[in-house]
């Protein structure tokens, strides 16, 4: 029987009555949903939920190993987000062109060749 539906004819008894069998399923549903219920209004046995964007720190170390300008730095985060060169030069209010340099610079500081090799990168750290 799945949980929270009715009960099947064999679970029932010939008069539409539960069988024992059929009362002691129906009790033990019960008292999983009172408990599942209970930790959750409790919070109990909760997981939290998973983060997985890099903080600020893994970026910042990874501009420091590998010798990042400040502003290639500032590049980084949106790289390794995937953010396109006008997403950035908008957020950081450059040009296009000026993006593509910081690109093209944090590439080869890290001898990487795109996007998902950065992406990589950071996933490392």
């Amino acid at each position: 029987m799945n949980l929270g539906s009715k009960p099947t004819a064999s679970e029932n008894g010939t008069d539409g009555t539960f069988s024992a069998e059929g009362a002691e399923i129906a009790s033990a549903n019960a008292e999983a949903a009172m408990a599942n219920a209970t930790a959750d209004a409790a919070g109990a046995e909760k997981e939290p939920p998973v983060d997985d964007t890099p903080d600020e720190a893994v970026f910042a170390l990874i501009a420091e190993d590998y010798g990042l300008t400040r502003r290639e730095a500032e590049v980084l985060p949106y790289l390794a987000r995937g953010r396109s060169a006008k997403v950035i030069a908008e957020a950081l209010f450059v040009s296009e062109s000026t993006i593509r340099t910081h690109t093209r610079r944090i590439f080869e500081k890290t001898c990487i060749h795109s996007k998902q090799e950065l992406i990589d990168l950071v996933d490392k750290y």
